[in-house]
């Protein structure tokens, strides 16, 4: 996904999330916010980030020596079959994909649950996203593991393409990361506040998280061990998060947190 449209997305959220959320609610919600979590939420998704960008100067792209010495045999044998992977239909797909799965979640803000209670659903999302794309993107610059497609010997791949930086962005995969942060996110909350069905909506959500992945791997972009490390990495965001907020039991107030505002942009 690329900086606009993750920016676009979370700007969303962003500005959902400015609603004032007071002391008491009119019926139990299971979520509330407090200033103190709220800001190390914040910072700490800020200094990956901000982490990641410092790295990204280290970032140079393979030499035309270093693409010539890579060997697919070297690789562990899960992720050799990647190799030989290239449908660039596959990857324009996955970005179409994550678009929608990165918005679906907005819906429980703008929805189910009321100008107020949705302010603290967009702001928990803008969270999870901030969280799962710090992460993600330290480890991309940290790692630098060559892509799939600089192994690849296919006439229809562009030369330039090997040579840019993005061929060194593999590990892990953005793409799984952000749509399994989206979709436990959505199946998590989606669960607390509409328990009925929530065994089909967790299918859902993880069956269309995976098929991001899934594309990322044909198109030959991402090794299966990317796509893992990526969900892994958003599934514990869009869980945790939520668990962070829940209430505790009998508890039927939340510290107030007036105009809060998270807005950033990331890309895979």
């Amino acid at each position: 996904m690329n900086v606009r449209g993750a920016a676009t997305i979370l700007t969303l959220a962003a500005l959902l999330a400015t609603a004032p959320v007071t002391a008491h609610a009119a019926s139990p919600f299971p979520y509330d916010l407090r200033t103190g979590r709220e800001a190390t939420l914040a910072a700490t998704g800020t200094s990956l980030l901000l982490t990641s960008l410092i790295l990204a100067h280290d970032n140079t792209p393979l030499t035309p020596a270093e693409l010539a010495a890579l060997d697919r045999d070297g690789l562990p044998a899960l992720d050799r079959a990647a190799t030989r992977r290239w449908l660039p239909g596959a990857a324009k797909a996955s970005d179409r994909l994550v678009t929608a799965l990165t918005i679906a979640p907005l819906a429980l803000a703008t929805v189910g649950p009321g100008q107020e209670r949705g302010g603290r659903v967009a702001l928990m999302y803008a969270e999870t996203m901030l969280l799962s794309g710090g992460a993600t993107a330290l480890l991309k610059h940290a790692v630098a593991r060559p892509r799939p497609f600089t192994y690849n010997d296919d006439a229809r791949i562009d030369p330039a393409l090997r040579l840019s930086g993005m061929a060194r962005r593999s590990f892990p995969s953005g793409h799984a990361a952000q749509s399994f942060a989206a979709m436990v996110f959505l199946a998590t909350v989606h669960g607390k506040l509409q328990p009925r069905g929530e065994g089909w909506v967790w299918a859902g959500c993880l069956g269309a998280a995976a098929t991001v992945g899934w594309l990322r791997y044909e198109a030959g972009y991402h090794f299966p061990t990317d796509i893992l490390a990526g969900a892994a990495i958003g599934a514990t965001a869009g869980w945790l998060v939520p668990h962070l907020h829940e209430l505790d039991e009998g508890s039927t107030t939340a510290a107030p947190v007036e105009g809060v505002r998270i807005g950033v942009g990331f890309a895979f």
